[in-house]
């Protein structure tokens, strides 16, 4: 029986797990964040579904060459884990990610507002393998689904994520017993640095559609979302059809724009 060591984060990375635990294979170990931190999307529970399951886990912090030697894994597999694989990692051992965005197209970080900015038809996630440079290796499945009207950051991000899950599911078997196929990256390949995110300030001076555009693209709760400075004043801008959903905003103190425009909201003095 094959032996599997998983690296997952986030709520995606704990479905997978339990995807995992329904095939034929050992899981050696997991490795993820510890339960008592809390992250934006909320606290881990992927140590307690280990402990429940008596699978062994391994902390985040821990250096993943000395997990390695523990489990002795024959493959792994990664779901949004945070940290780069080390290159005689992945020499030694078959390494597998599972990436929630387009591959060559959206390569590196935070691809779902690319894409809004990029005004793309079409989204996806990818399986590939993993090679010497992060996220070049073959593509073994690569989702595309139809990006909605009018879509959101965060809309964004939860669909390319049940994509990724839906991928997961489908090549998981074909992992473990070896018999997928893979093919080359094709197309313009373009990386995104987590350096590279735009200002979410935007002009007023700007078009309507562009900063409708702005305001979708970084709407991403509880992160702040795109802003305009009007005398002084930051003004948050939030698409209309979210409005019901944000927190802390006082409903006297937002005012709305046009469909193509946004929703402001002041949110104090800079």
């Amino acid at each position: 029986m094959k032996s599997v060591l998983l690296l997952c984060d986030r709520p995606l990375g704990t479905s997978c797990l339990e995807s995992l635990m329904r095939e034929d294979c050992l899981i050696c170990g997991v490795v993820s964040r510890d339960e008592g931190e809390i992250n934006w999307w909320g606290r881990s529970t992927v140590k307690h579904l280990c402990r429940a399951h008596k699978i062994t886990w391994f902390d985040l912090a821990r250096p993943l060459i000395e997990v390695i030697e523990e489990c002795q894994p024959d493959m792994i597999i990664s779901v949004l884990y945070p940290k780069i694989v080390a290159k005689e990692i992945i020499e030694k051992i078959p390494c597998f990610n599972l990436h929630c965005a387009p591959l060559p197209e959206y390569a590196g970080w935070n691809s779902t507002l690319w894409a809004i900015l990029n005004e793309e038809e079409t989204f996806g996630a990818t399986l590939h393998e993993m090679s010497t440079n992060v996220d070049e290796g073959n593509v073994i499945h690569k989702g595309s689904f139809p990006i909605p009207r009018q879509v959101t950051n965060i809309e964004l991000y939860q669909l390319a994520h049940e994509d990724g899950y839906r991928i997961f599911c489908e090549n998981i078997p074909r992992l473990i017993s070896d018999t997928y196929f893979s093919t080359p990256q094709s197309g313009i390949r373009r990386y995104y640095r987590r350096t590279d995110l735009p200002s979410r300030e935007v002009s007023p001076d700007w078009a309507s559609e562009k900063i409708a555009t702005y305001a979708r693209a970084f709407y991403f709760p509880p992160f702040e979302p795109a802003y305009m400075t009007i005398g002084g004043q930051k003004i948050w801008l939030i698409p209309e059809k979210m409005l019901g959903g944000v927190e802390g905003l006082r409903q006297e103190r937002v005012r709305a724009l046009s469909e193509e425009g946004a929703l402001g909201g002041r949110a104090g003095k800079e």
